[in-house]
């Protein structure tokens, strides 16, 4: 085999493992839908940091989530994919079993928790982060804990606060048991960093329910 055929062969692999991770990251989280300003928004803010830029289209993190959440078009409270929605009831329900009980914001705590995809946009491209899950404060104040999925058996060190593997997440028309086992324990994972988040932005200033 000559080096040209055995480069050519690497690069074709790589090519397949990147369109099969974009086939899970779309069929998991869902596309990022956006509004007809955003293709402006997103080339202005480009452009704003082109000299910062170590890779061509690149953006700060923050300034990328807060442009994302304002031009996004997807419904945050009931994702399209079902393992999106399964893992925000879910961590919903880990919430509840944490956070004090006795005030009309903790009662109605689903309201403010939204999920975001975020695939195939800078915050994918640049900072690894294919979703992330918020939680809006009745003090203003937002948490937000970002997710990042992948086919990659081997990956475990990521930017985003959780790697979402497929192989440990198993198909859930494989075994429902084993899906929801997995779904339900990242997201009390989940729940827990929040609630630490959450505290800390004095969004709920009581005790927790039990200790985190």
């Amino acid at each position: 085999m000559t080096l040209d055929g055995d480069m050519s062969r690497r690069l074709n692999r790589s090519q397949q493992a990147f369109d099969t991770g974009r086939i899970f990251e779309n069929a998991t989280l869902g596309p990022y839908k956006h509004g007809k300003d955003y293709p402006a928004a997103i080339k202005q803010l480009i452009a704003a940091h082109k000299d910062r830029a170590e890779k061509e289209g690149w953006t700060p993190y923050n300034e990328t989530i807060n442009l994302l959440r304002a031009h996004y078009k997807g419904d945050v409270l009931k994702p399209e994919k079902r393992f999106a929605e399964d893992l925000r009831i879910e961590i919903i329900d880990a919430l509840l079993e944490i956070l004090p009980h006795g005030n009309k914001y903790v009662d109605q705590i689903s309201d403010s928790v939204r999920f975001y995809s975020s695939v195939e946009t800078g915050l994918d491209y640049f900072h690894g982060v294919d979703a992330w899950i918020e939680v809006v404060g009745d003090n203003g104040e937002i948490v937000t804990f970002s997710i990042d999925v992948t086919t990659d058996p081997n990956k475990r060190s990521a930017k985003a606060d959780i790697v979402i593997n497929q192989e440990a997440m198993k198909d859930p028309s494989a075994g429902e048991k084993n899906y929801y086992r997995y779904v339900k324990g990242v997201a009390e994972g989940i729940a827990d960093t929040l609630a630490q988040r959450m505290k800390r932005k004095g969004i709920i200033a009581r005790r927790m329910k039990r200790a985190i």
